[in-house]
């Protein structure tokens, strides 16, 4: 879940001050699954909605990047892998969350939340772009 939505409604442990301070605040403690209940619906939906935006634009470059069903879904695997690995390199670099790749995260709220340990989205991108190196180097029948 975006840090700044947690800030907002107080729910890192130990905030008291400016986003600026959010780097201070996460630990491996914090429970995900209790935020995600104590979470106002309001910021769960607009929440919901940026995931399916940003769904709808990875999809919609897809489509226009290529021809091919095969090449469409390249380019969607690719872009989700880096889109995720960059968006928690941003979040380290800028507020030093998470803390290590063993902190718990909600990785998506569609269908329903998602919760596991950083560790795990990044492993998947890792996988996504090695599948879409190796199927781009095999070559493939017409």
């Amino acid at each position: 879940m975006v840090v700044y939505l947690r800030a907002a409604v107080s729910l890192l442990p130990g905030f008291h001050g400016t986003l600026a301070d959010v780097q201070h605040m996460a630990n491996d403690t914090y429970q995900q699954s209790q935020s995600i209940r104590d979470f106002p619906q309001s910021l769960l939906t607009l929440e919901t909605f940026r995931e399916v935006a940003t769904m709808v634009m990875l999809v919609t470059f897809s489509l226009l990047a290529a021809s091919k069903l095969r090449e469409r879904w390249a380019i969607f695997i690719w872009n989700f892998a880096f889109w995720d690995v960059a968006y928690y390199a941003w979040l380290w670099t800028t507020v030093r969350w998470p803390s290590s790749l063993k902190t718990f995260d909600v990785l998506f709220l569609i269908p329903q939340p998602w919760i596991a340990q950083v560790w795990l989205p990044l492993a998947i991108s890792a996988l996504c772009v090695l599948a879409v190196v190796l199927c781009k180097t095999k070559p493939h029948s017409a």
